[in-house]
């Protein structure tokens, strides 16, 4: 179990580091609300270790990685899609 955390561990700083890479280039104004998207990353990290380490039932991480994904884009318009 704690296997699989310090993986989605590594995997949600390494998105933070290509995150940043990805808004470095981007005007000014985006690179002041990186804070708000590293702080938006950081309940979600939190949210899944609570779940890997507390929850009651096993977790299929790698379903909950891809509905977790899945459930974002939904929120965001009908023709985004997650492909695995």
């Amino acid at each position: 179990m704690r296997k699989i955390l310090f993986i989605v561990l590594g995997f949600c700083l390494g998105l933070t580091a290509i995150g940043q890479t990805q808004y470095s280039n981007r005007p000014p104004r985006r690179q002041q609300n990186m804070s708000g998207f590293e702080n938006d990353l950081q309940k979600l990290v939190m949210a899944s270790a609570m779940i890997y380490n507390y929850y009651v039932d096993s977790v299929d991480s790698k379903k909950l990685a891809e509905d977790a994904i899945g459930g974002i884009l939904n929120k965001l318009d009908p023709h985004s899609a997650y492909s695995n």
